[in-house]
């Protein structure tokens, strides 16, 4: 997520400005649950997008996001995620040069 402190700074770039259509649902995310500003309107905005993930550091939102991407097809995950799930899907690629690599050392 890119937080511009002046959304005009960010026009013309390639960061593209959306608005969240449900602001209860924000303020919920906040109120409730305790997130903050950023975190619940990236999980608002995954939803209002239909994403495909949603990628977050913050324990807490992943822990929630799910809760509000039912429905959704959405995919939340932390870096550490990501990570187990490159080196799961690549493996099978990486092991052959690794093997040819300790062959010829």
């Amino acid at each position: 997520m890119i937080v511009v402190s002046d959304a005009t700074s960010a026009q013309g770039k390639w960061v593209e400005i959306k608005v969240i259509s449900h602001r209860d649902k924000f303020q919920e995310l906040q109120d409730v649950y305790g997130l903050g500003e950023g975190e619940a309107a990236a999980i608002i905005l995954s939803q209002e997008l239909k994403a495909n993930f949603f990628f977050t550091d913050d324990r807490l939102a992943r822990k929630v996001a799910p809760n509000f991407l039912q429905g959704t097809s959405t995919i939340v995950s932390g870096t550490i995620g990501i990570l187990k799930s490159a080196k799961v899907k690549l493996l099978p690629y990486v092991t052959p040069s690794r093997n040819k690599c300790s062959m010829v050392a």
